[in-house]
């Protein structure tokens, strides 16, 4: 099963110059191994830990097999924002 997670930010992030206060998202699923993309950029797979600006991001988590899932975050400067989210299976399609 292939698995991804797209994070998209608003407005378009750009990388935080030296000495910028992040955030972190720490970012898990069930069932691990997601594909995570930031920006369309591929980050790694989940669990996942990605220090980020502050800001609110639209999280998506895209699995074959599964219902993708929309859900928003918000990163705060200094803190670790913790997100855990179940990935819901979807009915296998009918056989020919």
């Amino acid at each position: 099963m292939t698995c991804s997670l797209v994070i998209a930010a608003a407005p378009p992030l750009a990388a935080p110059s030296p000495g910028a206060a992040t955030g972190t998202l720490d970012l898990r699923t069930e069932p691990a191994g997601a594909t995570a993309l930031l920006g369309g950029r591929l980050r790694g797979p989940t669990p996942l830990r990605l220090d980020l600006a502050p800001g609110n991001y639209a999280v998506t988590l895209r699995k074959e097999g599964a219902a993708d899932l929309t859900f928003p975050v918000r990163i705060s400067a200094g803190r670790v924002t913790r997100e855990a989210r179940a990935l819901i299976a979807t009915a296998p399609g009918p056989r020919l």
